[in-house]
């Protein structure tokens, strides 16, 4: 049958009705996203139907795509194992330990800044920061008299760092996915719109915690009950270390990041068995499901302790990896029957620039963020806009994935109906905006795109593809398409 291409009108009907059910279905009826992807998913093939596609091409488009995303997937299944397989060593309980044993009383703000920053690089988990050290620190600083929601700031600030630049991060590895970048020039591209806001927030942090500062003061009990419960569980030695040194080397030497992992967890598990005595099959079942305390320590734990310590498992991945797999069902089924192009052409075609490529795009993942609220939407649909542009204009892949985590990473903190947002404001147990919010303190979060705004009109940091780059990355594209 002969192929039809979209008008217009249609294309836009298509993407807006599309756009429009996710909308409705995620801030008003709270309904799962992977659910209403399904459902526009089916809704654009219908539509490509129309127009001369039938099922089993629209079926090879996606498996097409979904091919493409194999090597990220099984990254994001060994970051599952990692946290699992660490938990079971001891290797991230230890560092909650020495930080919570170390911190100087005179300085919460600040200590909680900077052990989130450390926490959320070694999990890659934003959430799982501040749901155990930041929640720890919050009870340090209502201790202690110093304001919860500066404190509340500083914890979602230092957790959004490890969250950006965590090679263990999903959204750290599901940006490059979608922008076809490597994962480690990801990273890189990310250090000139993440430093300078945390060398500002570090600066700012020290300045107003030093009015806070408390000469001799004592740990809360709280505080005092998670370091004993962690105690009590674990035994702690230098080479529970040992993973985390794996994978710097891994990172540093650039070796392929799935075997670098999973050397980690190997090592992880030879540690939990031989050093802390833990059954076998417990390590292995916490690589899966995550790690559980009760099936090594029988005694009563802290609910901080127990946060942190039953959680990760490759079954913690699995919204993630279905998020991916149900976008890129209606990325690939928009982008093989022409409504993406159509709409978005007459757009992108007035883009000369790099500057006005990457502005458009910052723009872009803010809009479709704040109407979703759902950053991994805009992740997936962003890319399948610009790609090409970004080809043809000769900026590498890893500045189109930078702009993606530059705000769909970091503003959720500030978007009330943002899961993340949610979490906050519940796990940290103070408001979002008011005289007494955390937003104003949380300066990634407003800081990051300022810097990536700054970035595209004055070009640092925008890197350029070689001449036999470009020509590859243009090629690639178009047999894609």
């Amino acid at each position: 049958m002969e192929k039809k291409s979209p008008s217009l009108n249609m294309s836009i009907f298509v993407i807006g009705i599309s756009l429009l059910v996710m909308i409705v279905g995620i801030v008003f009826f709270k309904l799962s996203s992977e659910m209403l992807l399904c459902l526009i998913a089916m809704f654009a093939a219908i539509a490509a139907m129309k127009l001369g596609y039938n099922w089993q091409e629209l079926e090879e488009a996606i498996a097409e795509r979904m091919g493409k995303t194999i090597p990220t997937l099984l990254l994001i299944w060994m970051i599952g194992m990692i946290v699992g397989s660490f938990i079971y060593s001891g290797t991230i309980p230890m560092i909650i330990y020495y930080g919570l044993i170390t911190i100087n009383p005179s300085w919460v703000i600040f200590s909680a800044f900077i052990m989130c920053i450390i926490f959320s690089v070694a999990t890659g988990s934003s959430w799982s920061s501040a749901g155990t050290v930041g929640v720890a620190f919050m009870g340090v600083a209502q201790g202690l008299g110093v304001p919860l929601h500066i404190t509340a700031g500083a914890i979602i600030t230092g957790s959004i760092f490890g969250d950006k630049l965590s090679p263990l991060s999903e959204t750290t590895n599901l940006a490059p996915l979608c922008a076809g970048a490597k994962l480690y020039d990801h990273i890189k591209a990310m250090l000139w719109t993440t430093i300078p806001p945390t060398v500002v927030s570090a600066i700012v942090y020290i300045i107003v915690g030093s009015k806070y500062s408390v000469q001799g003061g004592v740990l809360p009990e709280s505080t005092i009950a998670m370091i004993e419960g962690l105690s009590s569980v674990y035994k702690w030695n230098i080479i529970l270390v040992i993973p985390f040194l794996i994978i710097i080397f891994g990172g540093l030497t650039k070796k392929p990041p799935v075997p670098t992992l999973f050397i980690s967890v190997l090592a992880a598990l030879a540690i939990g068995f031989f050093y802390q005595g833990f059954p076998l099959s417990v390590g292995f079942k916490s690589v899966v499901n995550g790690f559980t305390s009760s099936s090594v320590y029988a005694g009563e734990l802290p609910a901080p302790v127990l946060s942190l310590l039953n959680r990760g498992g490759m079954k913690s991945m699995v919204s993630v990896i279905l998020i991916v797999f149900c976008g890129y069902s209606f990325a690939a089924i928009i982008s093989k029957a022409g409504f993406l192009d159509k709409i978005c052409d007459p757009i992108v075609g007035r883009i000369k620039t790099s500057s006005q490529l990457i502005l458009a795009t910052l723009a872009t993942v803010f809009f479709i963020f704040v109407a979703t609220g759902n950053a991994y939407v805009a992740f997936i649909l962003v890319p399948e806009i610009y790609r090409k542009k970004y080809a043809e204009l000769g900026i590498a892949p890893m500045v189109l994935s930078r702009s993606l985590e530059d705000v769909g990473t970091v503003f959720g903190a500030l978007l009330p109906w943002s899961s993340s947002a949610v979490f906050y404001t519940a796990t940290l147990g103070v408001a979002m905006y008011g005289a007494e919010g955390y937003a104003i303190w949380s300066i990634m979060s407003y800081l990051s795109p300022v810097f990536a705004v700054l970035c595209a009109i004055t070009g640092l940091g925008v890197y350029k593809l070689s001449k036999q780059e470009q020509e590859e990355a243009i090629k690639k594209l178009e047999n894609t398409i």
